[in-house]
């Protein structure tokens, strides 16, 4: 609010210097009567006066003379505000166009990033299409996918990249309250129907348990013909032991790389630092102790979806590859 945000129209300064020149174009008298009051005004004993005690205060603090009369300072406003006019007409509208043509060749980068994107995710589709000796490849990944953002939705497009078929698990609110000891943000029903509607999607399983034991991932891999097993590359670890070691030996596994910069966490953090009580706690500076001290918070009946601490992939809402697949 405020003057902060005012912002004077680029139109503002063309069209009074157009007015003031069209008026000494075709009242050359009037704009010369004018001159002349400023004149007068300028050379007036009030303003002679002053400029007096102006030069004596200069005089005593020891500035060396000459000093500049009422004229001299006039002249400088009036090159000040012609120097300010010609930046906003000319240096500004240029900085515009430049911004303007880097925004252009970052939109035309993009775009060629998107389609190498593209044709790079058809590239694996063929290879393991011809490896696997069969018409689809059938890729089967889970979660708890819990207050449905663009994280998900990246994992959803990487894991769909690897196969011709997605098939997504989604984990049982129990099993997730069992495991963390709160409960999710949203129930299975909502979940489920959130992934359900993801584009990427062809399957979805409903109320997987939140840790899977060899078995019935061994049963996942047998019931709905799975090829491969997707997870993040962050290490999924049971009672010191890897979940996923059976289909790593069976040579059933891929990682995909996490999207960097969201997480559930931090999306319930920021909703609970806006409550009425958001006063009693104090906002940390940086991701890691807002992802801290968003788990201390939820611990009341909130809820964090799994995220890994490795850097791999890092999503830039201007990327628009991110979010698009080819069919």
């Amino acid at each position: 609010g405020g003057m902060a945000g005012f912002k004077v129209p680029g139109w503002v300064l063309p069209v009074l210097l157009g007015c003031i020149l069209a008026l000494w174009n075709f009242h050359p008298l009037l704009v010369t009567r004018a001159v002349e009051a400023v004149y007068d005004l300028l050379t007036s004993a009030p303003v002679k006066e002053l400029e007096n005690q102006v030069h004596s205060l200069l005089e005593k603090m020891g500035v060396p003379r000459p000093y500049p009369d009422t004229i001299d300072c006039a002249f400088v406003g009036v090159g000040m505000v012609l120097s300010f006019s010609m930046y906003w007409l000319i240096i500004r509208n240029w900085r515009r166009r430049s911004r303007k043509t880097l925004e252009d060749h970052l939109d035309k980068v993009l775009s060629k990033v998107e389609l190498l994107q593209e044709e790079l995710e058809r590239l694996n589709r063929e290879e393991l299409l011809a490896s696997s000796g069969k018409g689809e490849v059938r890729i089967f990944m889970e979660g708890a996918f819990d207050l449905m953002h663009y994280g998900h939705m990246n994992a959803f497009r990487l894991g769909r990249s690897l196969g011709t078929y997605l098939i997504v698990g989604v984990n049982s609110s129990d099993s997730i309250t069992e495991s963390k000891g709160f409960p999710p943000v949203m129930s299975d029903e909502e979940r489920c129907s959130a992934v359900r509607g993801c584009r990427f999607v062809d399957q979805v399983v409903e109320r997987t348990p939140y840790v899977m034991s060899p078995e019935y991932l061994d049963m996942i891999v047998e019931k709905y013909n799975v090829d491969y097993v997707v997870h993040g590359n962050d290490p999924c670890l049971v009672d010191g032991k890897d979940v996923y070691a059976e289909v790593k030996r069976r040579g059933k596994f891929k990682y995909i790389p996490r999207t960097e910069g969201v997480s559930t966490t931090d999306f319930v953090g920021r909703m609970l630092l806006c409550t009425s009580g958001h006063h009693d706690y104090e906002q940390p500076d940086d991701g890691g102790a807002l992802h801290k001290s968003t788990e201390k918070l939820m611990s009341r009946g909130r809820s964090i979806s799994r995220v890994s601490s490795e850097k791999a992939f890092t999503y830039h809402p201007s990327s628009r590859f991110n979010t698009k697949m080819s069919a």
